[in-house]
């Protein structure tokens, strides 16, 4: 079964704490890509992110990812629990992303694994039946650029974690291969 562990490192990254912090905590989008089994472990491939302009009039470049927190404990949760607050703590936990996270292009694609909690089977049902086909990637927006008339871009941004998500902020949520 693969795991972090046994999976090639990424490069090394930019640390966040050489960059301003003033924006808050932001989501992006993703898609339903495919599923797979390895070694009886169902494998969900979805893309977490791209260039399209989310429902917020901002757009995440691909570049400027800083992920080395999140690869340290890439958790999958339920609806992103940090908007409120917390409260529910473990069980907000639905499963845990593979690793490395793929960049295609524009677009970053990542392998999740539901864990055999309740929630965790309840979320890979609704996945396999085609009811639950977005994630949402939580961030810390670190740096923006603005320019009248156009989406603010936003270039510097950490990843918290990911979460399924029946809205995401951005629109291209299709799932786009069974």
């Amino acid at each position: 079964m693969p795991t972090a562990a046994t999976l090639p490192r990424p490069e090394a990254r930019p640390s966040a704490a050489s960059v301003p912090n003033d924006f808050g905590v932001k989501y992006g989008m993703a898609a339903y890509i495919g599923a797979k089994e390895v070694s009886g472990q169902k494998i969900f491939t979805f893309r977490w992110t791209d260039e399209t302009e989310d429902r917020d009039g901002e757009v995440l470049t691909s570049d400027g990812w800083i992920l080395e927190h999140f690869e340290r404990n890439p958790v999958v949760l339920d609806c992103h629990p940090e908007i409120r607050g917390w409260e529910q703590g473990i069980e907000s936990i639905l499963g845990h992303c593979l690793l490395p996270l793929r960049r295609e292009g524009t677009t970053w694609e990542v392998d999740i694994v539901f864990s055999q909690s309740p929630k965790g089977r309840i979320a890979e049902q609704l996945v396999e039946e085609g009811s639950l086909r977005a994630v949402s990637a939580g961030y810390m927006p670190l740096k923006k650029e603005r320019t009248p008339g156009q989406p603010t871009r936003v270039v510097q941004k950490e990843l918290w974690e990911i979460s399924m998500a029946p809205v995401p902020s951005n629109r291209n949520t299709l799932r786009v291969r069974a």
